[in-house]
């Protein structure tokens, strides 16, 4: 049974009522005063203005500092709901005064960042920077910090000077658009970027970043305004500690690094590419001995006119080689290659996480080829299959399939054209009884109905552990297997399907059951 709704526990009932005094006496502040960021900066420091300092002097005394921060961070993500519609000058004020009341001298998280990216800025000022820089100023014990959508060169420049102690840090650059000149006649939008190399080397006085989230583009620039690989490379070199940097030419910067006969090893665990050679894999077996997460991109382009996997094939042999031991690899809009399974045979014993995405033109994955990944990946707990189609060994696979394929498994990802149920249900989520995330999609007309299928997987997976359940376009269930699902499934959270898998009685019945029997149960239906 999907589990109920439970009241809130005292300490949440807490949090959320501090929350909501925090914004709504920020608010009233703001209204009774028409300039508060006068009173709020003073002598390049952010003051939190009289009328709320005793209750910062409150908050402070009876919160642990890390509750205090965590805290913050809710109470600026929950501002644009709680405020109502405002303008974006009422807004900035307010968000302005609610910072000056958590700045504090122990501040060491600052990261009101949710897990898909949105940040608590909702709609950014330019003037905004000297109220960033002067909080900056304020917080010099800062471990976790979040710059999404604000940084600045300037800014950065700061976080060098004071920020000694940063471990995480997003400075995803602050931009504007500029308009071309009206002669040429371009009908286009151009993005103006604040940060540049010049930043990212004030970002070398930081010593202990772990990981630097930023703007993910290989060349963002406007004016000899630029983040360049040489930047990068630079502020790579610089930082002992770094495992991790969002930056999707990484196997280019290590082959460039690693042209120097004297190149010490580098911490990374993470890279990106998306344009790789054979020559980036030896050079990131040579210096990233640590690495253990490989993301490789292909450009959807370069596969309409051509149709050579030649580099693909010597970019997978080149990791059959090497000695790097991969957990996590993610291959997208790839050609299908045998080397691919090539490497899986040899090194698939160490993944984790395993996602392909071929390129349509260049092949699909078959039943032999999940037959393989689930023999030579026994450890795989992450798998993302796209796309999947029919083959005609599948009913064979399916028969002999090994009932000890993929029983590590918590999250699946499947999507193709006319693959058969089977497939996926009884070689794949059959023996994953661990499985947290099932996301299914079938791109074929007029679709399945997947009603025995999934009852006959009930008797073999209870499903006890899913909590995230999509059914997109091409799958259809009956409302009475949505209700066996909700009923047998005991931690399922989330419940997703496609608008035309069910009529509209359907849904409506559905809806007022989970709301009639309280589950703590989320039910979308997606277009």
């Amino acid at each position: 049974m999907s589990p109920r709704k439970q009241p809130l526990s005292l300490f949440e009932i807490c949090r959320k009522s501090i929350s909501h005094k925090i914004i709504f006496d920020c608010h009233k502040y703001c209204k009774c005063n028409n300039h508060p960021y006068e009173q709020i900066v003073q002598r390049g420091n952010v003051v939190c203005p009289d009328e709320l300092l005793p209750m910062k002097r409150y908050l402070l005394e009876n919160l642990p500092n890390d509750l205090f921060d965590h805290l913050c961070n809710e109470t600026l993500l929950s501002l644009s709901c709680k405020i109502g519609r405002t303008s974006a000058r009422e807004y900035e004020n307010v968000l302005k005064v609610i910072l000056s009341l958590f700045v504090h001298s122990n501040m060491r998280i600052f990261y009101p960042k949710v897990a898909h990216g949105n940040s608590f800025i909702r709609s950014p000022v330019p003037d905004i920077d000297s109220f960033w820089i002067s909080m900056l100023c304020s917080s010099k014990k800062l471990v976790v910090l979040s710059l999404y959508k604000v940084c600045t060169d300037v800014i950065l420049e700061v976080v060098g000077t004071n920020c000694s102690l940063l471990e995480v840090i997003d400075i995803t650059s602050k931009t504007s658009s500029f308009e071309r000149n009206k002669m040429l006649n371009i009908n286009a939008l151009r993005l103006k970027y604040f940060v540049t190399d010049s930043g990212l080397a004030h970002l070398s006085k930081c010593k202990r970043l772990r990981e630097v989230h930023m703007n993910s583009l290989s060349a963002n620039h406007h004016a000899r305004r630029m983040v360049t690989q040489n930047g990068i490379q630079q502020l790579v070199r610089s930082l002992p500690a770094l495992t991790f940097i969002s930056y999707k030419a990484m196997g280019t910067i290590v082959h460039h690094l690693n042209l120097d006969e004297n190149a010490c090893p580098l911490p990374l665990m993470h890279i990106e590419e998306d344009n790789c050679k054979p020559e980036h894999i030896r050079a990131m077996s040579n210096l990233c001995r640590n690495l253990k997460s490989l993301v490789l991109l292909k450009h959807m382009h370069v596969f309409s006119t051509n149709t050579n996997v030649q580099l693909e094939q010597d970019i997978m042999s080149e990791l059959c080689v090497s000695e790097l031991k991969l957990e996590h690899l993610t291959l997208q809009f790839w050609p299908y290659t045998e080397f691919i399974f090539k490497f899986i045979k040899l090194k698939g014993h160490h993944l984790r996480t395993l996602r392909i995405m071929f390129f349509m033109r260049c092949g699909t994955l078959s039943s032999n080829d999940l037959s393989l990944i689930g023999q030579y990946c026994p450890n795989v707990e992450i798998l993302h299959l796209d796309p999947v189609t029919v083959h005609d060994s599948d009913l064979i696979n399916v028969r002999s399939a090994n009932k000890k394929h993929f029983a590590n498994m918590t999250s699946l990802s499947f999507h193709g054209y006319c693959w058969l149920p089977e497939v996926c249900f009884v070689m794949c989520i059959r023996n994953a009884v661990n499985l947290r995330t099932l996301y299914l999609t079938r791109d074929d007309l007029p679709g399945i109905v997947l009603d025995d299928h999934i009852s006959n997987l009930l008797k073999y997976n209870s499903l006890s552990e899913l909590q995230d359940l999509n059914l997109g376009r091409g799958l259809y269930v009956s409302k009475y297997i949505v209700y066996k699902l909700i009923e047998q499934c005991a931690n399922l959270k989330n419940f997703a399907f496609s608008n035309e898998c069910l009529d509209p009685i359907a849904e409506s019945e559905i809806l007022n059951y989970v709301t009639v029997n309280n589950f703590k149960l989320s039910v979308h239906f997606d277009d």
